[in-house]
């Protein structure tokens, strides 16, 4: 039997430092992923809740939206508590310019938030503005976790790792179609704009929870199709169609808006 070279030997441990380092890269950034996602989620939530909080000019949703704030900022924290000691010169992630560059837009987004909140306090923001300063840090966040998806040469890794954006994607197309139709309905009608806008939101919906299912676990599939058939999703079907046959201006009860929300 040769003896293997020096040469030989030396690369031989190289690939398997190489194979240790992806391995601490994966971990690094399923962490991130994850306080992501949990931040994502508690945004989502006040952006619908501040919604029905703006248009009906305080009277809904006040005690809800506090402790909903409350929630995001643990999950803020927990995401800033992550992020503070890692070592962005020579960590697990370093070297990775557009997740950096995403996290720094986040970051300024997060510091921003205090004011819109403010403002969403004294009813001085709009629910459109509202809604579009939440979804560009949502946007940002999405960015990130697409970044921090996006380092894996495992094709099961991989397969799961499409399988969560695309549901990540679908759940915020959702959640915007829960802000912008909180705003119809607590205002009591829709304009045109705005049941165009639900109506290519519900069309994007479709499309990344297909590609979600192509590339999900049958026992993730199975419990989507349970999502799907469940009586809150009949509920919310009911409550779609009524955008189906809304005119312009039609006069709606705004106290829709808080059952909107919650289906």
């Amino acid at each position: 039997m040769t003896t293997p070279t020096n040469a030989a030997v030396d690369f031989f441990l190289a690939a398997k430092r190489a194979e240790v380092g992806a391995l601490k890269q994966l971990v690094t950034s399923c962490e991130l992923v994850t306080k992501v996602t949990d931040l994502i989620h508690e945004l989502q939530r006040e952006r619908g809740l501040s919604n029905v909080f703006l248009q009906s000019q305080g009277l809904r949703f006040d005690s809800q939206r506090q402790q909903q704030i409350d929630s995001c900022r643990a999950a803020e924290q927990q995401l800033r508590d992550y992020l503070q000691p890692l070592d962005t010169d020579r960590g697990a992630l370093s070297g990775n310019a557009r997740l950096f560059n995403n996290l720094a837009y986040v970051m300024h987004g997060l510091d921003n938030l205090p004011q819109l909140r403010s403002g969403v306090d004294r009813q001085q923001v709009s629910a459109i503005e509202s809604t579009q300063a939440l979804s560009r840090l949502i946007a940002g966040l999405l960015a990130v976790l697409f970044e921090a998806a996006d380092i894996s040469s495992d094709p099961e890794i991989t397969r799961a790792l499409v399988a969560l954006f695309n549901f990540m994607q679908g759940k915020e197309y959702a959640g915007q179609e829960r802000a912008w139709g909180a705003i119809g309905f607590a205002a009591g009608e829709f304009e045109p704009q705005q049941l165009e806008r639900l109506a290519g939101l519900l069309d994007s919906q479709h499309h990344c929870f297909e590609i979600f299912i192509r590339f999900a676990q049958a026992e993730q599939v199975s419990d989507w199709r349970d999502i799907e058939t469940a009586d809150a999703t009949r509920e919310l079907q009911r409550l779609r169609g009524i955008f189906g046959r809304v005119e312009s201006g039609s006069a709606l009860p705004p106290a829709i808006s808080e059952v909107w929300y919650e289906l």
